[in-house]
Protein backbone atom coordinates (compact mmCIF):
# COMPACT_ATOMS: atom_id res chain seq x y z
CA UNK A 1 0.00 0.00 0.00
CA UNK A 2 2.62 2.54 0.68
CA UNK A 3 5.07 1.50 -1.92
CA UNK A 4 2.36 2.14 -4.81
CA UNK A 5 1.29 5.34 -2.54
CA UNK A 6 -2.34 4.30 -1.19
CA UNK A 7 -1.62 5.57 2.31
CA UNK A 8 -5.26 6.10 2.25
CA UNK A 9 -5.77 2.80 2.45
CA UNK A 10 -3.77 2.28 5.90
CA UNK A 11 -7.38 4.41 7.04
CA UNK A 12 -9.76 1.21 5.94
CA UNK A 13 -11.59 -0.19 9.15
CA UNK A 14 -10.19 -4.27 7.67
CA UNK A 15 -6.89 -2.97 7.85
CA UNK A 16 -7.00 -1.07 10.80
CA UNK A 17 -8.32 -3.87 12.54
CA UNK A 18 -5.54 -6.46 11.15
CA UNK A 19 -2.61 -4.16 12.48
CA UNK A 20 -4.37 -3.46 15.81
CA UNK A 21 -4.00 -7.51 15.99
CA UNK A 22 -0.99 -8.12 14.56
CA UNK A 23 1.08 -5.57 16.50
CA UNK A 24 -0.52 -5.23 20.06
CA UNK A 25 0.38 -8.26 21.46
CA UNK A 26 3.94 -8.37 20.34
CA UNK A 27 4.18 -4.40 21.08
CA UNK A 28 2.95 -4.68 24.58
CA UNK A 29 5.75 -7.09 24.87
CA UNK A 30 8.87 -5.18 23.18
CA UNK A 31 7.79 -2.28 24.81
CA UNK A 32 7.06 -3.97 28.46
CA UNK A 33 11.03 -6.05 28.11
CA UNK A 34 12.08 -2.23 27.06
CA UNK A 35 11.39 -0.53 29.36
CA UNK A 36 12.08 -2.95 32.25
CA UNK A 37 15.33 -3.39 30.85
CA UNK A 38 15.91 0.65 31.28
CA UNK A 39 14.58 0.53 34.48
CA UNK A 40 17.10 -1.81 35.69
CA UNK A 41 19.77 -0.02 33.94
CA UNK A 42 18.91 3.28 35.68
CA UNK A 43 18.35 2.13 39.15
CA UNK A 44 22.00 -0.15 38.77
CA UNK A 45 23.22 3.11 37.34
CA UNK A 46 22.26 5.63 40.03
CA UNK A 47 22.83 2.84 42.86
CA UNK A 48 26.81 2.33 41.59
CA UNK A 49 26.68 6.15 41.36
CA UNK A 50 25.74 6.83 44.71
CA UNK A 51 27.37 4.61 46.69
CA UNK A 52 30.93 5.58 45.85
CA UNK A 53 32.94 8.39 47.26
CA UNK A 54 34.43 10.82 45.55
CA UNK A 55 38.30 10.20 44.76
CA UNK A 56 39.02 13.55 46.25
CA UNK A 57 37.73 15.55 48.67
CA UNK A 58 38.59 19.78 48.88
CA UNK A 59 39.77 20.45 52.40
CA UNK A 60 38.87 23.89 53.72
CA UNK A 61 41.19 24.02 57.16
CA UNK A 62 44.23 23.67 54.82
CA UNK A 63 46.24 26.64 55.82
CA UNK A 64 48.94 26.18 52.37
CA UNK A 65 47.48 26.30 49.09
CA UNK A 66 49.55 23.12 47.59
CA UNK A 67 47.47 21.06 49.93
CA UNK A 68 44.30 21.09 48.88
CA UNK A 69 43.15 17.29 47.90
CA UNK A 70 43.53 14.93 50.27
CA UNK A 71 43.60 11.71 48.50
CA UNK A 72 40.66 9.11 50.41
CA UNK A 73 40.43 5.87 47.99
CA UNK A 74 38.49 3.96 50.18
CA UNK A 75 37.55 0.16 49.24
CA UNK A 76 34.77 -0.26 46.82
CA UNK A 77 31.07 -0.91 48.28
CA UNK A 78 29.80 -4.99 47.55
CA UNK A 79 26.65 -3.45 45.43
CA UNK A 80 28.76 -1.43 43.32
CA UNK A 81 31.77 -3.68 42.16
CA UNK A 82 28.33 -6.26 41.66
CA UNK A 83 26.78 -3.38 39.61
CA UNK A 84 29.96 -2.34 37.77
CA UNK A 85 29.83 -5.60 35.67
CA UNK A 86 25.85 -5.73 35.22
CA UNK A 87 26.35 -1.96 33.61
CA UNK A 88 29.33 -3.33 31.78
CA UNK A 89 26.75 -5.50 30.46
CA UNK A 90 23.77 -3.42 30.09
CA UNK A 91 25.60 -0.38 28.67
CA UNK A 92 26.52 -1.53 24.94
CA UNK A 93 22.88 -3.61 24.88
CA UNK A 94 21.21 -0.13 25.85
CA UNK A 95 23.49 1.83 23.13
CA UNK A 96 22.69 -0.94 20.43
CA UNK A 97 18.83 -0.31 21.01
CA UNK A 98 18.93 3.34 21.02
CA UNK A 99 20.94 3.06 17.77
CA UNK A 100 18.58 0.91 16.27
CA UNK A 101 15.37 2.35 16.69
Amino acid sequence: MVKCKRKELLYHPLVSAYLKRTWKPTGIIAISAYFTLYAVFLALLTGFTLSLKAPYQFNRNSSSNTSNCTDTVDHIPAFASKAKYALHVLAPIEIIIEYCA
